[in-house]
């Protein structure tokens, strides 16, 4: 249901927050706040959750843009939420992002 993603370029993460999120919601506001607020943001992912317990850190987070959208859920119901688009601090190494990517 969530569509969070590396770009190809391996510099960007694309991120989707929980549903019933909004803009205005202190989740989100943090996030956009973040380099204000001197607030560190680190970025841990796995491949998928079947595939093994790892987690690898890809690096830390600038917020670069963000967006508030939609999404239906199981019943119908269409809720908010909030898509972010980060740079990361390095780039992902090419193994890495191939392991995470395919």
């Amino acid at each position: 249901m969530y569509d969070d993603y590396l770009y190809p370029d391996r510099r960007r993460f694309h991120w989707m927050t929980r549903n019933r999120v909004t803009l205005d919601s202190p989740e989100a506001q943090a996030i956009i706040n973040a380099e204000k607020d001197r607030l560190r943001i680190c970025l841990f992912v796995k491949k998928s959750d079947g595939e093994s317990s790892d987690f690898y850190y890809l690096g830390d987070l600038t917020p670069v843009a963000w967006k508030q959208l939609t999404i239906d859920d199981d019943q119908g119901n269409t809720l908010p939420v909030v898509t972010f688009d980060f740079a990361l601090s390095d780039p992902v190494d090419d193994n890495l992002y191939a392991y995470l990517t395919t």
